[in-house]
């Protein structure tokens, strides 16, 4: 006889370790997750049980409000995809919070998968790198995207989020679960690895959010007596290690100069040249005043230009500046495409003030929850969450959603408990 709980387990853990891989697949284990929670639990008992979720609301909140937008979209078959790319905002969550099984192990044991499933794909990118500079003797594949290129072009900033959050978790389940007992050789690997990946991928955000953890647990336990001296030598190591790498390696090194560099007379030109010198911080801010412009010329600051125009009155605004926007001849297309690079400002451009309102109390909720429990690896996890949110539309992707929702919704389910 088929044990549908098991099933169920199995298909909950291999969520975070298909998302490090591939997204194809990580949609099919979803989807898998979700029919079988539906097919291995009381109907009625599962929905009593979501419904008593005070977390879950603001989740359906702003997915409905993603729904209501097709009223004032234009474009509806772009509405229609954007809707379907973002189902796990509220599909995700609702299967979680109608799983009756989830309790507090399972919570370290889906931290341990994307531990795995993201160190092993570092590995993996790391050696398909190395093959691919014996064809082209060129240094550039192994950092920032070019690295993660061979995972469904795995964004170099995505991919240094799942790092970040994997060596939080590692510390977390060094003190919290039996997983590691026994298997100190393991954890060591598994925390130079993700360490080394980071100084690959070069992501600013989670380099210096590294230092800051670092420095965090070295500073804990350096405090408390509980813990013997090679536990408190661990996380000087990695700092150490972490910081060699970084003033080792000239591409991260180069990653830094460019934000002191940093030409914000850019910010005050009407029109663009396909040359003119932006950096990440400039083109970001940019970004950010040209959604500003739409807002105000739409009058749209209440209900947003709709779902499926945000990002075509984006192009057209880049067109209108002359932003590089291609070449035809070469296949590029520029700039067009690129959304804000701002979550907040995402949500106020597709859905207007009501997304950035829930999409805040999202975020508010879950920084209450992680002072109130005390869970520093939930507090980390937040405050990259919230600092990526700051530099990247994380609700436009895929590896975004499902790795924030399926977080935050199983910290919820499973450490209340």
């Amino acid at each position: 006889m088929i044990d549908k709980t098991h099933i169920s387990k199995i298909l909950f853990l291999l969520i975070p370790f298909s998302l490090c891989w591939s997204l194809r697949i990580n949609t099919f284990v979803i989807i898998l997750y979700i029919c079988v929670v539906l097919w291995s639990n009381p109907l009625l008992d599962a929905l009593k049980n979501a419904a008593r979720q005070k977390w879950l609301y603001p989740f359906l909140a702003l997915y409905l409000l993603h729904i209501l937008s097709l009223l004032w979209t234009q474009d509806i078959e772009h509405g229609l995809f954007i809707l379907e790319k973002k189902a796990s905002l509220f599909l995700l969550p609702i299967a979680i919070a109608m799983d009756l099984q989830i309790k507090k192990e399972m919570v370290y044991q889906a931290m341990f998968s994307l531990i795995i499933g993201c160190s092993l794909a570092l590995w993996f990118c790391s050696i398909y790198a190395c093959w691919n500079y014996l064809q082209i003797a060129d240094t550039t594949v192994f950092f920032y995207h070019e690295l993660g290129a061979p995972l469904d072009k795995f964004n170099a900033i995505y991919f240094s989020f799942y790092a970040f959050l994997s060596l939080v978790f590692l510390f977390e389940l060094e003190r919290k679960s039996e997983l590691f007992q026994g298997k100190k050789w393991l954890q060591a690997l598994l925390l130079f690895s993700l360490l080394g990946g980071l100084v690959l991928l070069s992501s600013r955000l989670f380099i210096l959010l590294t230092l800051l953890f670092l420095l965090f647990i070295g500073l804990r336990r350096f405090q408390s007596g509980a813990f013997p001296w090679r536990y408190k030598l661990t996380a000087i190591l990695a700092l150490i290690f972490l910081g060699i790498g970084i003033l080792s390696t000239s591409f991260p090194q180069q990653r830094f100069k460019e934000l002191r560099g940093s030409d914000f007379r850019v910010l005050q030109q009407e029109t663009f040249h396909w040359d003119t010198p932006f950096n990440g911080l400039t083109l970001r801010l940019l970004l950010l005043k040209f959604a500003m412009e739409i807002l105000a010329e739409k009058q749209a600051f209440l209900g947003g230009v709709g779902v499926g125009d945000a990002q075509n009155e984006l192009d057209q605004t880049f067109i209108k500046h002359n932003l590089y926007h291609g070449n035809a001849e070469l296949g590029d297309q520029g700039y067009l495409g690129y959304n804000t690079h701002n979550a907040f400002m995402e949500l106020w451009l597709q859905i207007g003030i009501g997304g950035l309102f829930f999409f805040t109390i999202i975020l508010g909720q879950a920084w209450g929850f992680s002072l109130n429990t005390g869970y520093y690896a939930l507090v980390f996890m937040v405050l990259a969450i919230t600092g990526f949110a700051l530099i990247e539309g994380i609700l436009e992707r895929q590896r975004g959603i499902v790795l924030i929702t399926y977080f935050l919704s199983i910290f919820y389910t499973g450490m209340k408990q």
